[in-house]
């Protein structure tokens, strides 16, 4: 399997920053409905723009994933401005002969994304909670009451959903401020039941405004 590395974490960080009433929302046409079922790459692509993310699986078949990022402006704790990260991504499969088969739309909130001080954003991700993910018995439902809504999901090439849990851990001080992320990309079938698992811890320093 063919894979195009991800920018910076698996949130895809810097690719788009987008904000503001006047912004062209390049997802646009997504919302709108006009990517359908038959379309080919060069048609998406010709609406969309280059993907994200590109994934080809060996049998051909493809899935490339759209992503914009989007500051939210609100009350979300010490400041009332840049608190959370909006993730918003259209995903769409084809088939083996290049055509759209199917497509995902997905909204996920970071909250807390632009503070430095010492928190932890998000419901934790412990070795305790992991372990009760078994694959081929938990479902979505059961990896969403012990993480929440998804941060992120996009189409597995085969068949399925990617999604993704992310978990912060802020730590700031005079000499070592930084951030722990904590992710885990549960691959669920058609039925909705687990397929895999697959967590990843990253740490990278903060920046400072």
């Amino acid at each position: 399997m063919r894979f195009l590395v991800r920018p910076l974490l698996s949130l895809g960080l810097g690719v788009f920053l987008w904000g503001g009433c006047a912004t062209v929302d390049p997802l646009a046409p997504a919302t709108r409905g006009e990517v359908r079922p038959g379309m080919g790459v060069a048609e998406v692509r010709e609406l969309l723009g280059a993907p994200t993310y590109y994934e080809q699986a060996p049998t051909g078949r493809l899935v490339e994933t759209y992503e914009v990022l989007q500051t939210i402006f609100g009350s979300y704790g010490v400041r009332e401005r840049e608190e959370a990260l909006e993730i918003r991504q259209f995903s769409v499969r084809y088939d083996s002969q290049g055509r759209v088969e199917k497509t995902l739309q997905h909204r996920g909130v970071l909250e807390g994304f632009t503070r430095l001080h010492s928190q932890s954003l998000g419901t934790e991700i412990s070795r305790e909670r992991l372990s009760q993910v078994r694959s081929g018995i938990s479902t979505k439902a059961d990896v969403e009451a012990l993480f929440g809504p998804a941060s992120q999901a996009r189409l597995d090439p085969e068949s399925g959903v990617r999604m993704e849990w992310i978990y912060q851990v802020v730590e700031s001080s005079a000499v070592t401020p930084g951030r722990a992320y904590r992710s885990i990309e549960v691959t669920i079938d058609d039925a909705e039941v687990v397929k895999s698992v697959k967590a990843v811890d990253r740490v990278f320093p903060a920046w400072r405004r």
